[in-house]
């Protein structure tokens, strides 16, 4: 039974995933490089790095709303064919039917949290230099700990 709830959830979480990222990455990143290949003169395949190396930090806004949106439809799909009254009616609590979907919810919080805090906070520093460099922009190429600028110490 929980193999069969996940696997109901799966398909409305993949599906949330793709479009949500792909509403808040077009928003939020394409048309600035659209616009930055046409103005700037920045190459297309550069353009297609940078916005790779920001699809990190837009998967991290899509989960929690992608898991949102595939528990309701979910649910709903199953309540609308009578599958969770057949299965409160062979014996099986509604707590035990939520089970699977708290997983997945723990799954996608984990995901989430990992992302947020290893990918995306490297990805966004690689696309910034990266699109910084290709637009003739690139301050310095050295990095290091502990760092002081003497102008602002």
């Amino acid at each position: 039974m929980d193999r069969w709830l996940s696997s109901e959830l799966l398909g409305p979480l993949l599906f949330g995933i793709a479009a949500f990222t792909a509403v808040s990455l077009s928003v939020g990143v394409v048309f600035e490089l659209v616009r930055k290949v046409a103005e700037a003169g920045l190459p297309p395949l550069v353009a297609m790095q940078v916005l790779g190396l920001r699809l990190p930090g837009f998967l991290v806004l899509s989960f929690p709303m992608a898991t949102l949106m595939a528990t309701l439809l979910a649910f709903s799909r199953l309540s609308s064919s009578s599958e969770l009254t057949a299965l409160r009616s062979i014996g099986v609590p509604t707590w035990r039917m939520v089970v699977p979907a708290l997983a997945v919810a723990a799954l996608m919080t984990l995901l989430t949290f990992v992302f947020n805090d290893v990918i995306v906070p490297s990805a966004n520093l690689a696309a910034a230099d990266t699109l910084d460099s290709a637009l003739g922009r690139s301050v310095a190429a050295e990095r290091g700990d502990n760092v002081v600028y003497s102008r602002y110490a």
